[in-house]
Parts: structure tokens; sequence; C-alpha cells
């Protein structure tokens, strides 16, 4: 047993499967193992970075959102049109804008 828990650790990412494989095989009860490598967080250890395609996506939507707010109808983009119409934002559109923003930090 031994040398087979010393063969799944040096195999990542299959720690979970040979530990199930070897309690059944040994006749053990189940006990749970962490999903998340040692030393690290998931996304630190699988090297990902928090800014995939969804968040890109929603940054693109946000930027439109304040894009199309400080530029009304045509007009120039300025800042206080951007204000304005944040004022007057539907509650829908500013619960909206802020999930958006809020997902993304």
């Amino acid at each position: 047993p031994a040398a087979l828990a010393a063969g799944a650790r040096a195999q990542q990412g299959f720690e979970a499967y040979t530990k199930g494989y070897n309690d059944g095989r040994f006749n053990r009860s189940f006990a749970p193992i962490a999903d998340v490598a040692e030393g690290g967080s998931g996304a630190a250890a699988g090297g990902g970075g928090g800014w995939g395609l969804s968040s890109l996506l929603k940054l693109a939507m946000a930027g439109g959102m304040i894009h199309q707010m400080g530029a009304p109808a045509g007009a120039p983009w300025s800042a206080s049109n951007l204000m304005a119409s944040a004022r007057h934002m539907s509650p829908m559109n500013a619960i909206f804008f802020v999930q958006m923003l809020s997902s993304l930090f």
C-alpha cells in the first residue's frame, strides 16, 4: 500500500481516483480527499489566472454600457453625460451593472 500511495503522488491529478481505488481494493471505508493540491489554491495550482473568456466578455459588456451611458442618442461622449445617465438608470439595469462589475474583481 505504501508503494501504491507513493505512485499516486507521482501522478498529479489522479490522487482522489487512486485513493478510492485503493480503499475499495483493501476493503477500507470511504474517506474523502481534498480536491485542491497541497501548497496552493485551485487557480494557482492549475495555472489559471481568473481572467478567462467569461471575464473578458463581462468587461466588454460593462465597457459597452459605460460608453452608451456616456454618449446617449448619438451625442459626443462626456463624463457629465455618464453621470447623468447613471443617476437616471433603472433599478434593474443598475443591479445588472453592479453585479457584472462585482463579479470581475
